[in-house]
């Protein structure tokens, strides 16, 4: 059975926070599109700082798989500490 990530599109911490709501939002989108399509798919969790909790952790599962993005976070030590 095929097994797919979802899109990690940026939320890089000098965005809009409405762009990085978007960014979320067609992740998720795309992810429940390839559900239906009969992929089973894993949840890609990215976030930009504490204040973007709120809705990047929203709605995902307590008790499943999850992968977590580390893109981008090796760039600069201060967002590889916040990671």
């Amino acid at each position: 059975m095929k097994t797919i990530l979802t899109l990690d599109f940026s939320l890089y911490g000098d965005i809009p926070k409405s762009m990085m709501i978007w960014n979320t939002y067609r992740s998720r989108l795309i992810g429940q599109l390839m559900q239906k399509a009969g992929i089973i798919v894993v949840l890609t969790v990215s976030w930009a700082d504490e204040k973007t909790f709120d809705f990047c952790f929203d709605g995902l599962p307590q008790k499943g798989t999850l992968a977590i993005s580390t893109i981008g976070v090796r760039r600069k030590q201060s967002d590889y500490e916040l990671w």
